[in-house]
């Protein structure tokens, strides 16, 4: 909670609304718990509405919103009937990776907020690390930012190694926010040294910047390659007409297993495999 105050700069005077369950580690740490902590107002949302919530921030003067990019998503539908929400400041959004295409479009849409991206995980009581200033206009976009304080990060190879600055490999992370232990679990995934493996999949530039590519279980192999599930998405939603993308392992006699790919198509679009593969 401290950690987001001071890179967020919360305030009695910040006002933000919760329309995702309290139960979540984001809404109870992210959102509820920094609210209260810092002295500002919260409004409560039994069920997520899009329409409501972009209401309420205009009636309301919301002043930040976090979320996970799925509720972004929805919200970006709405953008037309709510061309400006001035009282927005602050965005911060965690829980999976966000394409530079869709922070580039909420920029646009909102382009007086402040974007912050997160990486964390329960285990982590919410952050990990966090974008220090605008994701969306910075020349790191697609980046989850620098480790919070008290948290160290390491890189590892499938045997344990670490890896170099720029090497993909998977995520561990200690430090004073990170559980002690499972539930019933003993130790669970903490090693001896007290280092998480995350399961997910990323790499550090020169700068110190994480950068998240994939969940470790889904990558794809193929044959021998990897391939990592957002380096694909990411440019299939930059396609003109595609408004979402995931891309999934199917099994394959020759390679083991191949991508494929889930298209949504925005609304009246018309368009064949073959024209998206041209």
């Amino acid at each position: 909670i401290v950690s987001y105050q001071r890179i967020f700069q919360i305030t009695d005077r910040d006002t933000t609304l919760i329309p995702i369950p309290i139960y979540l580690v984001t809404g109870l740490v992210a959102l509820l718990g920094l609210t209260l902590y810092a002295g500002g107002t919260v409004y409560l949302h039994k069920f997520f509405d899009a329409k409501r919530v972009l209401r309420d921030v205009n009636d309301k003067e919301i002043t930040f919103l976090h979320a996970a990019p799925a509720v972004f998503s929805l919200l970006l539908r709405e953008k037309d009937s709510f061309p400006s929400l001035p009282s927005l400041r602050l965005l911060a959004c965690g829980s999976s990776n966000m394409s530079k295409e869709k922070l580039t479009e909420i920029h646009r849409w909102l382009p007086c907020a402040v974007f912050h991206t997160v990486y964390g995980l329960t285990e982590t009581c919410s952050p990990a690390t966090i974008f220090p200033g605008d994701a969306s206009t910075s020349s790191y976009i697609g980046s989850s930012g620098l480790p919070i304080p008290g948290t160290c990060f390491c890189i590892l190879d499938d045997s344990g190694s670490q890896m170099q600055t720029g090497q993909v490999g998977e995520i561990a992370v200690r430090g004073t926010v990170l559980l002690d232990r499972y539930y019933q679990k003993g130790t669970g995934e903490l090693d001896g040294d007290g280092w998480l493996r995350t399961g997910d999949l990323g790499y550090f530039n020169g700068e110190g910047y994480l950068f998240i590519v994939d969940r470790k279980k889904d990558m794809i192999n193929r044959g021998g390659e990897k391939i990592w599930c957002t380096d694909v998405e990411d440019e299939l939603v930059a396609v003109e007409g595609i408004k979402d993308a995931a891309v999934v392992g199917i099994p394959s006699e020759k390679y083991g297993e191949v991508a494929a790919a889930l298209i949504v198509l925005e609304s009246g679009v018309q368009m064949t495999a073959e024209e998206l593969k041209a």
